[in-house]
């Protein structure tokens, strides 16, 4: 889902960079899915972009990025020991599917009602819909 994202910020700008100014209308919506995408993929932090399963480092909006660190985090837990997982890691493992679950709420309602919508405006503008290969965007 995160490589579909940033595919798609992709296309946006290049549909962005066509519309132009003549057609702030369809600029603007261009723009704020973006933003919407761009909140979605979240930003990169940390020497690996991402953080660890708690704590300080994880302040901040539910992302991909961040979900992708978090998600590491859990993994490389569970894989050091030897035993069954703590019942710290189940809680960290827990939160993190109740995160990615929330995320892909707001990928498919992003697909559902903004990128829709532009591509009607797109359709109406004569310039190529945003497209994505994922059954994601087809709940």
């Amino acid at each position: 889902m995160l490589k579909d994202v940033r595919g798609l910020r992709v296309q946006v700008k290049g549909l962005r960079e066509r519309a132009g100014p003549k057609d702030a209308e369809l600029a603007k919506a261009l723009a704020a899915v973006d933003q919407k995408l761009a909140a979605l993929e979240g930003a990169a932090f940390g020497p690996r972009g991402g953080g660890g399963t708690r704590g300080a480092g994880d302040a901040g909006p539910a992302s991909l990025t961040r979900l992708q660190g978090q998600l590491a985090a859990v993994l490389r837990v569970v894989e050091s020991a030897d035993a069954a997982p703590t019942t710290q890691a189940v809680a960290a493992s827990d939160e993190v599917q109740e995160a990615l679950a929330t995320l892909v709420l707001r990928w498919l309602d992003l697909w559902k009602r903004d990128i829709r919508a532009v591509n009607e405006q797109l359709r109406q503008a004569n310039l190529p819909l945003i497209e994505e290969e994922s059954a994601a965007k087809k709940p």
